[in-house]
C-alpha cells in the first residue's frame, strides 16, 4: 500500500483538527521521538517532515485494555470495530470426550475516518508497549477454548504494509548529480473502511460458544 500525494490533502485536515485536541506535553515528546526515528531513515526528504507534523497533531495512543466481544454484537472502540463470525459449527470427540469445534471468521474494520499506522523503526512502541510485532493492530483471545487438537486459543490480526516516495541523490556514470524516487517500506497502516480478517478453529467444551475477547495494539492517527 502506497501513500499518492493525492492524499496530502485529507491528512493536513486531520492535522489541523488535531491541533486543539492533541497538543500535550506527552503527545509531544512522543512525537518528537517518532519524527527522530523518521529523519534518521528519511533524512532530507519532503515526507519526512510531513509524517513528523502529522504525527505531531493526531497521535492517538491505544491502552492495552481487554475489550469483550459477544457473537454477533461487534465491539466498536472511537471508530475501530471489532467482531467474529461463526462460520460452521459441529460436535467432535476428542479423545473419550465429546466436545464443540467452531470455525471463526475474526476480524477489525476500520471507520474511524483516518488511517491508523504504526512505524516499522518504532520499536519503543512497537515491541516494549505492546509486546507484540509491529504489523499486528489486535489480538483476539477465546477464554474458554481448550487448544485441544492443535487448535487455536488465540489469533493476531495483521496490518499490511505502506510505503511513502523518498527522494535519494545520486551520481551517475558521467558523475553527475542525478535524482530518483523510489517507494521505502515505512511501516504498517488500515486505511479508513479497510478490514482484516483470519480464520481459526477452536474447540470449547460441550455446550459452550466460543467466548471472544480482544486487545488492541498501539497505534497513531493519520
Amino acid at each position: 500500500m502506497e501513500y499518492k500525494w493525492n492524499d496530502i490533502w485529507v491528512f493536513l485536515t486531520q492535522i489541523f483538527k488535531g491541533l486543539a485536541k492533541k497538543a500535550t506535553f506527552f503527545y509531544f515528546l512522543f512525537s518528537l521521538y517518532s519524527f527522530i526515528l523518521i529523519f534518521k531513515t528519511m533524512k532530507k526528504t519532503v515526507g519526512s517532515l510531513f509524517f513528523f507534523f502529522a504525527i505531531l497533531c493526531t497521535t492517538n495512543l491505544w491502552a492495552q485494555g481487554t475489550i469483550m466481544i459477544g457473537e454477533n454484537a461487534p465491539a466498536q472502540v472511537e471508530g475501530i470495530e471489532l467482531g467474529y463470525n461463526i462460520t460452521n459449527a459441529r460436535r467432535q470427540d476428542v479423545g473419550r470426550e465429546e466436545m464443540e469445534r467452531y470455525e471463526i471468521t475474526l476480524y477489525m474494520t476500520n471507520r474511524s475516518g483516518c488511517s491508523k499506522i504504526v512505524l516499522l523503526n518504532d520499536n519503543v512502541v512497537n515491541t516494549s508497549m505492546s509486546g507484540n510485532a509491529p504489523d499486528v493492530f489486535a489480538v483476539f483471545d477465546c477464554t474458554n477454548a481448550t487448544g485441544k487438537r492443535l487448535t487455536s486459543r488465540s489469533a493476531n490480526l495483521r496490518a499490511p504494509q505502506f510505503f511513502i516516495p523518498i527522494r535519494r541523490t545520486e551520481k551517475n556514470a558521467e558523475g553527475k548529480d542525478v535524482t530518483r524516487t523510489e517507494n521505502v517500506h515505512a511501516g504498517f497502516a488500515l486505511r479508513n473502511g479497510e478490514t482484516i480478517n483470519t480464520t481459526i478453529i477452536v474447540i470449547v467444551p460441550l455446550g459452550e460458544r466460543p467466548r471472544m475477547q480482544a486487545r488492541l495494539t498501539m497505534f497513531s492517527n493519520f
